[in-house]
């Protein structure tokens, strides 16, 4: 999204999940740096949860419109716990404390890889492809969690690693 000039409409939805899903950490940090990002990476989070549907239809038993309000949801309740949770470890351990939205921009975007469900009612439900979405959206999630603290890349593994812990702990 460098250098846009808007952040509204089509084409720049497809830019930023485009740049989210390649992992490009400037898109991550233009997220949490830009304001007006913030309708654009909840869309991203909203049509990642949309596209879960192919893997939570059939293992909720529910059809395709119920999967997608259901991924939606998911996605967004997810999204907002870890972003109140890395925003609150920001707020404990980084002297500069990032503003929720900063936080929120770039996990929303890190959604993305969730794009990749769409692949299996053409592939199937496949073990390497839930691998490999899993893998990615960790990946992701590292290269957002360091635009979102705006430091290097040992705080951003470690505060995702903490946030992992968190998670783990509070299931």
């Amino acid at each position: 999204m460098d250098g846009m000039e808007t952040y509204v409409g089509p084409g720049a939805l497809l830019e930023l999940a485009g740049g989210a899903l390649g992992l490009r950490p400037q898109t991550y940090r233009e997220a949490a740096r830009e304001v007006d990002a913030t309708k654009l990476s909840i869309a991203v989070a909203v049509i990642a949860g949309a596209a879960s549907a192919p893997v939570l239809g059939p293992s909720l038993q529910v059809v395709l419109p119920v999967a997608m309000v259901v991924g939606i949801l998911l996605t967004l309740g997810i999204l907002l716990i870890e972003s109140a949770m890395v925003w609150g470890l920001c707020w404990i351990a980084l002297p500069d404390a990032r503003s929720f939205g900063q936080v929120m921009r770039p996990l929303a975007v890190a959604h993305a890889p969730r794009l990749a469900y769409l692949l299996v009612p053409v592939v199937g439900h496949v073990p390497a492809l839930s691998i490999a979405i899993s893998v990615w959206l960790l990946a992701a999630f590292v290269v957002a969690m360091q635009a979102a603290t705006g430091r290097g890349w040992g705080v951003a593994i470690t505060m995702s690693i903490a946030v992992g812990v968190l998670r783990w702990l509070a299931s």
